[in-house]
């Protein structure tokens, strides 16, 4: 991930896979935080901001298709996120 540790103006996501190194995905402005459902299905990324003027934004993705499934905007400097272990609430 980009930005800072501010959780400032990051742009994007990549998912890699561990074992041969190779990128599977690139979640394009995403931001530069990122945490995995527990069951490995959603990935939730935070920070995107499209200008320096704009909020930034929490979105859930599908890991395995990269499909936004959903966008929580004005959103400010999310620094930590973590799913609830049955993976229905998000916390930020």
């Amino acid at each position: 991930t980009g930005g800072d540790w501010w959780g400032n103006g990051g742009r994007e996501v990549h998912l890699v896979d561990t074992t041969s190194g190779k990128k599977v995905r690139v979640l394009p402005n995403s931001g530069d935080r990122a945490v995995f459902s527990p069951n490995g299905k959603r990935i939730a990324t935070a920070n995107y901001r499209p200008n320096s003027s704009s909020r930034q934004s929490v979105m859930v993705w599908n890991v395995d298709t990269g499909e936004k499934l959903r966008t929580l905007e004005n959103q400010w400097r999310t620094l930590g996120m973590a799913f609830s272990p049955d993976g229905r609430l998000l916390a930020f």
